[in-house]
């Protein structure tokens, strides 16, 4: 008799963050001499989003997964693995193990 193990791993739910803080060209440019047009003409980019001190990397991902969670309808304690991928001038490595910790906490209250 033959068995077949089949192995792999599938998405089953993706969620995203992004920080409240948004910041125009225009607020831009009271700080650096600039515009929106020669920003935009340039790039594309009419806002961007910040983060605030009230808010962290690590806090995003976690509003993230749980919107993963939902959408894919499943129980943490069913998750087998945790994509993330993350750079920021003071992390340039990621904050994915930090995630990990903070995730495992706040899982404890869903």
């Amino acid at each position: 008799m033959i068995v077949k193990i089949n192995r792999g791993c599938k998405l089953v739910g993706c969620g995203s963050a992004v920080p409240k803080l948004q910041i125009s060209n225009d607020d831009l440019s009271e700080i650096v001499e600039t515009s929106d047009e020669w920003i935009s003409t340039r790039t594309g980019i009419h806002n961007r989003r910040v983060l605030s001190g009230e808010e962290s990397l690590v806090g995003l991902a976690a509003e993230a997964a749980r919107k993963a969670l939902q959408m894919a309808n499943i129980d943490p304690d069913d998750v087998d693995l945790i994509s993330m991928c993350s750079s920021t001038p003071e992390d340039l490595f990621g904050s994915a193990p930090q995630g990990r910790h903070y995730l495992q906490k706040q899982w404890q209250g869903w």
